[in-house]
């Protein structure tokens, strides 16, 4: 494909992007209340390439949306079959990271670019992080719990009948959708409580990304 069709696409592919990602910036706003801990952005209007299935990997890289070469690491430790979509995955990566440190005034975030086909955490939980940006783009969504069907006393205790009042209540979100989910770090005992759905019995996996904004880049653990 020449240059001349190649750089109208590449620029109207980041157009969109821009446009989809422009609620990012009320998150923080919102997130600040404390009865409110999710910040839920619709990803049905996201246009997402395929990817071939393979073996289960995970990259972890803290990216800094201030640094070009820390992206070009996510680039290249990319598994083999996403090469003809690395420009896609490269671009989309780098808009998401900076829309989100700008959304939430940090330099760096921390990058888990993920594919499983286990059951990873099977319990209803809270994140010690300060916000979490999570969207799955191939497979099921991530489980949550609304405050008003949750008992905060049963986290950490082995057993989600002891946290979720009402399963029926349980909500999921939709492949695609854009999760700003608040951690404890935020108000301490405030955190969203959530769960990555069962998928090993079904035979699926999930494709994800996930980032935590960071203030101190010394502080991170992998």
């Amino acid at each position: 494909m020449s240059l001349a069709i190649v750089c109208p696409v590449v620029k109207e592919r980041s157009r969109l992007l821009e446009q989809q990602l422009a609620p990012l910036s009320r998150a923080k706003k919102v997130l600040d209340n404390p009865n409110t801990n999710l910040f839920l952005i619709d990803g049905s209007f996201f246009l997402l390439p395929s990817v071939e299935g393979g073996r289960d990997f995970e990259i972890t890289i803290l990216l800094d949306s201030q640094n070009p070469a820390s992206f070009r690491r996510f680039v290249r430790a990319l598994p083999k079959r996403f090469g003809a979509k690395l420009n896609f995955w490269s671009e989309y990566v780098e808009t998401m990271t900076k829309r989100f440190c700008q959304a939430f005034d940090v330099r760096y975030a921390k990058l888990r670019f993920s594919q499983i086909s286990h059951d990873q955490c099977p319990l209803f939980h809270t994140d010690y992080v300060t916000v979490r940006l999570f969207q799955t783009l191939n497979g099921p969504g991530t489980e949550y719990v609304s405050d008003d069907n949750l008992n905060r006393d049963g986290l950490g205790k082995g057993c989600n009948s002891k946290i979720v009042l009402n399963y029926d209540k349980v909500k999921r979100a939709n492949t695609k959708d854009i999760l700003l989910m608040r951690g404890d770090r935020w108000f301490e005992g405030k955190g969203l409580a959530h769960r990555s759905p069962p998928i090993e019995q079904l035979g699926l996996n999930r494709l994800y990304l996930c980032l935590d904004a960071v203030k101190d880049p010394s502080l991170v653990r992998y």
